[in-house]
């Protein structure tokens, strides 16, 4: 104001509004300059495929987004229970942002932790009770809590991974291993909030802190091989590093004990694949809710294979391998001709179901071979059929093929085979 208590617009919005020069800025930087991933070259896996060996399905879910004001959401989320019911995965992961937690849905919203929210989820996977789930939070679900054991922490109250009785200290729920399924798959749970936690607009970038990693590290070294859970995908990690010089990045990328780390948060219309560190697989899921999309994943011979469903139009089955040429990791064996098979997972009790199959090689554009897949065995009574045919009898040189599956089961893959392939320099959100 002047000495005569007069408004001078000017000055008045350059003090409201200049903050905002800064986030502007930030954006068009993170535009000019993405952030991506290093190039770089994998090597297949020196383990030899193991026919013998069964894979194992499991679901991933993320950003379901239950809001009691939006009948949409509980009803998206309803489908998805009843798919997994049918497909009867081992186990499922949810990988945060399991409530919504704004109401009204509309703007401007007021945000709180509603107890509600978690009521109707735990009363919703109470129709597959029978099927392990571990859930990590997301940004929503820590909506302005005080602090772990807050009355409304609702995670350690309505989820299936979490309770009052088994969570000790904020370690506990920082940073923790389960074993789930028949199949017994280790999986690393990450909670990096520091409490009082705020709102989620504040908790949309998060800091991994040196306390968190070297908990993260120590979990890797306590088992043979896991698969991580986290609600933020790296491109939105802050990281510092480990007492032993790491950054997350380096951790869950370039450990041969991880498996695959697998998040959520930023809402991608589809999956996404990074490779991280030494090419370890990094999957963003899309938003259950906002997508209409989960994730079937396979685990076999160590290699994890993740596959969209719709909601509105899943699959009848599954590739199990070979492993999509975007999704090969240094877990992945994609040399191994000889031992190697063809192999879907079909969703039904059907051994006589006609899967024709033809493969194509990409660079000289020939088709190699058409045949069909054949029975193999039941791995699920009533539920997960496995149907195979051997790599060898189709496929005799290295190089990039597409796959192409229809009749009774229609998709198709790009897969490789070698000893070799360059993969990385993705752009992450």
């Amino acid at each position: 104001m002047n000495s005569a208590g007069e408004l001078k617009i000017s000055a008045y919005y350059i003090s409201q509004y200049f903050w905002m020069l800064y986030v502007i800025i930030a954006l068009l930087i993170s535009l000019l300059i993405p952030y991506k991933t290093n190039k770089m070259a994998i090597i297949s896996s020196m383990d030899h495929f193991n026919s013998s060996k069964d894979p194992v399905v499991f679901a991933h879910l993320t950003d379901i987004h239950i809001n009691r004001l939006t009948p949409a959401s509980v009803t998206s989320f309803q489908t998805t229970v009843s798919l997994l019911k049918n497909y009867s995965p081992d186990f499922v992961v949810v990988s945060g942002d399991i409530t919504d937690n704004y109401e009204p849905p509309k703007n401007p919203r007021y945000g709180d932790e509603i107890e509600e929210n978690w009521m109707i989820y735990k009363r919703e996977i109470s129709n597959i009770s029978e099927i392990p789930i571990i859930e990590v939070a997301g940004n929503h679900d820590q909506f302005g809590v005080k602090g772990i054991f807050s009355h409304k922490n609702y995670i350690i109250d309505y989820s299936r991974t979490y309770n009052r009785n088994n969570t000790f200290s904020e370690a506990d729920y920082a940073c923790r291993t389960f074993t789930a399924g028949r199949s017994q798959t280790n999986i690393i749970t990450i909670n990096p909030f520091e409490f009082p936690t705020g709102h989620p607009p504040l908790l949309f970038f998060m800091k991994y802190s040196t306390q968190l990693l070297d908990r993260l590290t120590s979990e890797i070294q306590k088992n043979p091989k896991s698969i991580i859970i986290s609600h933020y995908p790296v491109g939105t990690i802050h990281s510092e590093t480990s007492s032993q010089g790491s950054k997350f990045s380096d951790i869950i990328g370039s450990s041969k004990q991880v498996l695959a780390y697998l998040t959520g948060h930023t809402h991608p219309n589809k999956p996404e694949f990074y490779h991280q560190g030494k090419g370890n697989l990094e999957v963003i899921g899309p938003s259950n809710y906002y997508a209409s999309q989960f994730g079937l994943v396979t685990l076999d011979n160590d290699m994890i294979t993740w596959t969209t469903v719709n909601i509105s139009n899943p699959p009848n089955g599954i590739i199990s391998y070979p492993t999509p040429k975007g999704q090969i990791s240094p877990h992945s064996i994609f040399n191994d001709i000889e031992n190697s098979e063809i192999r879907v997972i079909m969703f039904t009790n059907r051994t006589d179901l006609k899967i024709k199959f033809t493969i194509t090689n990409t660079e000289t554009l020939k088709e190699v071979f058409t045949g069909y897949l054949k029975y193999k065995k039941t791995l699920i009574e009533n539920r997960q059929i496995l149907y195979t045919f051997p790599m060898k009898e189709c496929v005799r040189e290295y190089g990039p093929y597409n796959l192409t599956f229809s009749e009774d089961f229609k998709s198709s893959i790009e897969f490789f085979e070698g000893n070799l392939i360059v993969t990385g320099n993705e752009v992450m959100p």
